[in-house]
């Protein structure tokens, strides 16, 4: 399992969920906090087209 994270960590970042993520979510009008953390995160990377999700009704809206 850690070989495979390793190797996933070559192609995908990380991205630190700071104050600042977590105060931009709390001000979000998605009801589901945690995808609102996610987007948020996700917004800060110049380069990202989508976000890889199951829950397609909390992310349809989503700028990304």
């Amino acid at each position: 399992m850690r070989i495979i994270l390793s190797n996933l960590l070559d192609i995908i970042s990380v991205v630190a969920v700071d104050n600042d993520f977590v105060k931009k979510s709390l001000k979000s009008k998605l009801k589901d906090f945690e995808d609102a953390i996610q987007i948020s995160c996700a917004s800060s990377i110049n380069e990202i087209d989508f976000i890889v999700s199951r829950n397609i009704k909390d992310f349809k809206d989503s700028e990304i």
